[in-house]
């Protein structure tokens, strides 16, 4: 699973969605969170989150309107813990709890995503 934001100019979804299609994985999903930015995956604060922005910034992410960090980790949260539950614990309902969130997050301009799942 790849999470990323459309407002990250320092990982770029573009340069994620390049290793997403290197990943020799047979099942995966790409995720982009609309608004959500580098320096909130990183949960930087003080000096370094103002380093973080900073860079944002001259790399041209600087006037995008973010996520709060709240909202940007709620969002993580809510994909990553279905998704490690179904593939660690084996609990496959839980992939079916992740499409449906997608889904409906996709439908209300929350994120963009690609499932992919290829039989061995």
């Amino acid at each position: 699973m790849w999470i990323t934001g459309t407002a990250d100019c320092i990982c770029t979804p573009s340069k994620n969605y390049e290793l997403y299609s290197l990943s020799p994985s047979v099942c995966k999903y790409f995720i982009n969170l609309v608004n959500a930015s580098h320096c909130l995956f990183a949960n930087a604060t003080g000096l370094a989150y103002d380093l973080c922005v900073d860079t944002e910034f001259a790399l041209g992410c600087g006037l995008d309107t973010y996520l709060t960090l709240r909202e940007q980790e709620k969002r993580v949260i809510e994909y990553s813990v279905p998704w490690l539950d179904w593939n660690l614990k084996g609990i496959t309902s839980n992939q079916a709890v992740i499409n449906s969130q997608l889904e409906t997050d996709k439908s209300n301009n929350i994120l963009t995503y690609q499932y992919v799942c290829k039989s061995s």
